[in-house]
């Protein structure tokens, strides 16, 4: 198997894994009749935790945009950390030799959401709880995301080792 394209299964199962776990976090806040309400806070949380002694070009011209524009930026924001999570998820598939399953990453998803709230609690827990996240929805939406990543990756192995090889014939 080419690094090359592990790495291009891993951009697609770590996009893959961002949007299941989006897609739990707003089931969340549908569920609190809330909907879009914790990408919003995150979003302004990140541009007032800047500070006005920090803010750059980038920085006004986040904070100028609308609130669907916001919600856009930090859409791709999340999608490209987990983009940069699975093309480290298949590398170290790649280097180890390692067999990705929905319980594998379920399993690594469980130990980066635990690792996650604890290095998110010691800047406070405030702006977790003000977006409505709790250990349990940090944890569980890590959870969720880790499963779809180790499945896709799965899929991805599985296609590569038992698809028939293909011929091309001259014309």
């Amino acid at each position: 198997m080419r690094l090359r394209t592990r790495g291009r299964w891993g951009v697609q199962a770590g996009i893959m894994a961002g949007m299941a776990v989006a897609a739990a976090v707003f089931a969340l806040d549908l569920a609190r009749s809330e909907p879009l309400a914790t990408p919003l806070f995150l979003s302004q949380w990140a541009l007032e935790s800047l500070g006005p002694g920090q803010e750059g070009e980038i920085v006004q011209t986040l904070s100028g945009l609308s609130l669907g524009g916001r919600l856009a930026f930090f859409t791709g924001l999340h999608l490209a950390v987990f983009a940069l999570i699975g093309m480290l998820a298949a590398a170290l598939a790649n280097l180890f030799h390692v067999r990705w399953t929905y319980r594998t990453g379920a399993a690594v998803g469980l130990g980066l959401g635990i690792l996650l709230w604890s290095g998110a609690s010691r800047l406070g827990t405030s702006w977790l709880t003000g977006a409505g996240l709790s250990a349990e929805v940090v944890v569980g939406a890590s959870v969720i995301g880790g499963a779809v990543l180790g499945w896709h990756l799965r899929l991805c192995h599985l296609d590569a080792e038992e698809a028939p090889p293909t011929r091309r014939h001259a014309a």
